[in-house]
């Protein structure tokens, strides 16, 4: 029978309970990190932002300033809306 790995389930069962794919990342020790899609970042690039924090023991910390993320987000949306094409409805 297949036992799916510690990582996997946790990752599942949050993925159940907030509707979201979350991405999963065991540590050596043990833990696990998982994280989600928000307006600034999808849950891949959280993850590898995340994974840093996790190892140093830093919480309450951001390693991008919110301005910064801020600014990085407009010119998504900026070059995104560019590139949309242009319907009759919109």
């Amino acid at each position: 029978m297949y036992r799916a790995r510690k990582v996997v389930s946790a990752a599942l069962l949050k993925a159940e309970t907030s509707g979201d794919l979350l991405p999963p990342w065991s540590l050596r020790d043990g833990g696990l990190i998982t994280s989600k899609t928000s307006d600034a970042l999808g849950a891949s690039a959280a993850l590898m932002l995340m994974r840093p924090k996790a190892l140093a023991g830093i919480d309450e910390v951001h390693l991008i300033s919110p301005t910064v993320m801020r600014a990085g987000t407009n010119l998504k949306n900026q070059i995104s809306e560019q590139y949309q094409p242009k319907t009759a409805y919109g």
